[in-house]
């Protein structure tokens, strides 16, 4: 660290910024992976165990996913990972 800073070299914009959005990034992929395996498997539960029709099962989807609980799955994932990544960079 010191030695970047000898040569001029931000250690914050060369280390720790591209780690805390690769973070963020990850995380965000990751709460969509969960998103996409669970809603499948909601749906084979419930049109292959429960022998529900798949029309109602995307009609109840439809009613009880709204767009404010789907912004607030996309923005949280988003603030974990940026606390992850700070800590991960302070920790070292």
């Amino acid at each position: 660290m010191q030695a970047m800073e000898v040569m001029g070299v931000s250690p914050v914009q060369r280390l720790i910024v591209p780690r805390v959005l690769a973070a963020m990034f990850v995380a965000l992929l990751l709460n969509g992976l969960v998103s996409v395996v669970g809603v499948l498997g909601g749906y084979f539960f419930f049109v292959y165990l429960q022998h529900g029709t798949p029309g109602s099962f995307l009609a109840s989807f439809s009613a009880l996913a709204q767009t404010p609980d789907c912004s607030s799955a996309r923005s949280r994932p988003l603030i974990f990972g940026f606390i992850a990544g700070v800590v991960a960079s302070h920790r070292g």
